[in-house]
């Protein structure tokens, strides 16, 4: 993801004409694992605006060191943000806010996400929410694929049977939402596991 993050919003740009004025007015968001400096740096060069997390863990533990106060966060219950009175520094003036989440095992301690923002007017609720809405689309259908298709089982040596087998899978997706729609509820509330477990599964 680190290397493909610049080239694929190239291309973005290039398809879109995206002129500089019109950058201003386009959010950004990302997963930890492509916000390393390089990238974050080019895109605030690019004058996009910016929502993301921070690559590095080091880096990301000894900052969340230098929080003096944490606060519980409403949307998530026993998560907590800090906000850090000297962020790292980047291109552009950036809102940094540490975010920490219990682990799943008692007493393992925290683990620790550092959130790197340009829209500097938000306050850290709204920032950690809107970095929270991120996940709700594309995400979440391919995890539900991954899931109810059976992606992951499903590999093929060769790189043109490999994209075979993707556009099969994507038909096989469109077919279960559009035929979902068609039946109504309550099939049209169920992800592709349970629809395909539960719902149209012939014993």
């Amino acid at each position: 993801s680190q290397v493909t993050l610049k080239p694929a919003i190239q291309h973005v740009q290039q398809r879109l004409k995206l002129p500089q004025k019109h950058r201003q007015h386009t959010l950004l968001r990302w997963d930890a694992g492509f916000g390393i400096d390089k990238n974050i740096n080019w895109m605030l060069t690019q004058e996009y605006q910016l929502l993301g997390k921070m690559y590095s863990h080091t880096r990301v533990n000894k900052l969340a060191q230098s929080v003096t106060e944490w606060f519980p966060t409403p949307s998530s219950p026993g998560r907590e943000f800090g906000v850090l009175s000297t962020p790292h520094r980047y291109a552009r003036k950036t809102s940094q806010v540490i975010v920490r989440t219990p682990k799943k095992q008692p007493g393992k301690g925290w683990g620790y996400g550092a959130l790197v923002s340009t829209l500097t007017h938000l306050t850290p609720y709204e920032l950690i929410d809107l970095y929270d809405d991120r996940g709700g689309g594309i995400e979440t259908d391919f995890r539900s694929d991954r899931q109810g298709l059976g992606i992951a089982e499903r590999r093929k040596a060769r790189m043109a049977a490999q994209q075979i087998l993707l556009h099969l899978t994507e038909r096989a997706h469109n077919l279960l939402v559009w035929t979902t729609q068609q039946l109504g509820a309550p099939l049209k509330q169920y992800g592709m596991l349970r629809l395909l477990r539960d719902a149209l599964q012939v014993n």
